[in-house]
């Protein structure tokens, strides 16, 4: 079932729900093959038949996240996927592939930036994704409490990987985390994050 889902074979996989395949995990192992290929016909189809955007700690989210599969994203967030689950997981793993418009989604919809202790930020240096690093530190990722730890642990990633422009945004960040101008940067974007959510 998951294959079909995954390979878009909406045809194969509707045969299967109406033979009762939605229960006992194969709904929610669907979904994520689906979710990670972008396959949204599938994706709706399994959503139609009552399999969960949240199964499995929803999983499905962390997957399209991982993928940079921003229509799958924008489904799984409007049938109740939670951002927030598997500490902010579905934020991490857009952060670690580097796919900065899925986590400018997440951002905007809500997503801390901190979560899980600044794993995002700490992920996307480690692979060397500058914007997505400049992007979680204007969100607030570089200020609160314990920010100190990881962005100490960013940059010694960064560094280790030869991340030139990470270590620069990484040690701007240090150098401002103790002063109000990284606090205004993040109110900045969080207050002009409020006033609406992307559609699908």
């Amino acid at each position: 079932m998951a294959t079909a889902a995954g390979s878009g074979h909406v045809s194969v996989l509707r045969r299967l729900l109406a033979a009762g395949m939605a229960g006992c995990g194969y709904g929610g192992r669907a979904l994520v093959a689906a979710s990670a290929a972008g396959q949204i016909a599938a994706m709706r189809l399994l959503l139609s038949h009552g399999v969960s955007a949240r199964t499995e700690n929803s999983a499905a989210l962390r997957a399209a996240c991982a993928a940079g599969q921003l229509p799958a994203v924008r489904l799984l967030l409007q049938h109740g996927a939670d951002m927030r689950a598997a500490a902010g997981g579905a934020l991490t793993e857009a952060a670690r592939g580097g796919h900065i418009a899925v986590v400018l989604e997440l951002l905007v919809r809500g997503a801390d930036p901190c979560a899980g202790g600044g794993a995002a930020l700490v992920a996307a240096a480690a692979e060397g994704h500058a914007s997505v690093a400049i992007a979680l530190l204007v969100a607030g990722a570089g200020t609160g409490p314990g920010s100190g730890v990881w962005l100490g642990q960013a940059l010694a990633a960064a560094g280790a990987k030869g991340h030139a422009q990470v270590v620069q945004a990484l040690r701007a960040a240090q150098e401002l985390a103790g002063s109000q101008g990284l606090g205004r940067m993040a109110n900045s974007a969080r207050g002009s994050g409020s006033g609406g959510h992307s559609s699908a």
